[in-house]
C-alpha cells in the first residue's frame, strides 16, 4: 500500500496550506496593530506642515523683507512695509533674518556691520539674498556695492 505523502514546509513543519494561511492572517494583524500608528504619524505630519507654513522658518525668531534700490530700502511686510531704511529690531539673543529683494536691475547686498554677517550680492530685477544671524549689540545695515552706502543704503538694528 503506498503511503501519500505529507507536502511539509521545511521552516515550521506545517503543511503548504496552513502556512499560506497563517501567513495571512499574521499580516493582516500586523496591519491592523500598525494603521493606527501610521494614521497618527500622518496626522503629526500634517500638523508639522500647518506649522511650517504658518512659521516657516522656526529657527528664526525675527524675520525682515527689505526692497533695495539705491536710494535706500523699503520694508515690504509687517510694521516696517512702506518705510525706507527702516529702524529693524530685535531681542538680544534672536536669530534674525534679513531677506533683500532687488528692486531694480543693479547690485546689491545688505551687510551687518558690527554682526560681521552679509548676504550674497543680487543682481537682477526680483532676485533675493538673506543674511542671518543672531542679535547682539545695535547696529548698521548697509549696501556694500560701489558707494551704495552713501546714496541712501543704510538703516539702524536696535536692540529692544
Amino acid at each position: 500500500m503506498k503511503r501519500k505523502r505529507k507536502h511539509v514546509s521545511t521552516l515550521t513543519g506545517y503543511g503548504r496550506g496552513r502556512l499560506g494561511t497563517r501567513l495571512v492572517v499574521l499580516v493582516v494583524i500586523a496591519v491592523a496593530i500598525a494603521f493606527p500608528f501610521l494614521a497618527m504619524a500622518g496626522g503629526e505630519q500634517e500638523q508639522e506642515t500647518q506649522e511650517a507654513e504658518s512659521n516657516p522658518n522656526p529657527s528664526v525668531d525675527r524675520e525682515y523683507v527689505l526692497e533695495a534700490f539705491l536710494d535706500g530700502y523699503v520694508g515690504l511686510e509687517g510694521e516696517i512695509e512702506g518705510q525706507t531704511n527702516p529702524v529693524l529690531t530685535a531681542r538680544a539673543g534672536e536669530t534674525v533674518r534679513i531677506t533683500i529683494v532687488n528692486g531694480e536691475s543693479m547690485p546689491h547686498d545688505i551687510v551687518m556691520e558690527q554682526h560681521g554677517a552679509s548676504s550674497e550680492v543680487v543682481n537682477s530685477r526680483g532676485s533675493e539674498s538673506s543674511v542671518t544671524f543672531t542679535a547682539e549689540t545695535d547696529d548698521y545695515y548697509f549696501c556694500s556695492v560701489g558707494s551704495h552706502r552713501q546714496a541712501g543704503m543704510e538703516g539702524e538694528f536696535r536692540i529692544e
